[in-house]
């Protein structure tokens, strides 16, 4: 549905860099699990989900299928 819309509005977010600590330069997956936390609260929600990508994409889709 949203294809045959003549304009779709979008907001956009940026957040300010995120530098690693030395911890996480070591730990990729530490590095991750911070910035993931930083996202999820910008954006007020949990960081406690767990998604898979065609969980994610398949939400998505549904979203703007709706809209």
């Amino acid at each position: 549905m949203s294809m045959c819309k003549l304009n779709i509005g979008l907001t956009l977010n940026f957040l300010p860099v995120y530098y690693p600590s030395e911890e996480e330069i070591n730990d990729p997956s530490v590095y991750a699990e911070n910035v993931r936390r930083v996202m999820a609260r910008s954006l007020n929600v949990s960081a406690n989900f767990t998604l898979q990508a065609e969980n994610f994409y398949g939400y998505w889709i549904f979203a703007i299928c709706l809209w």
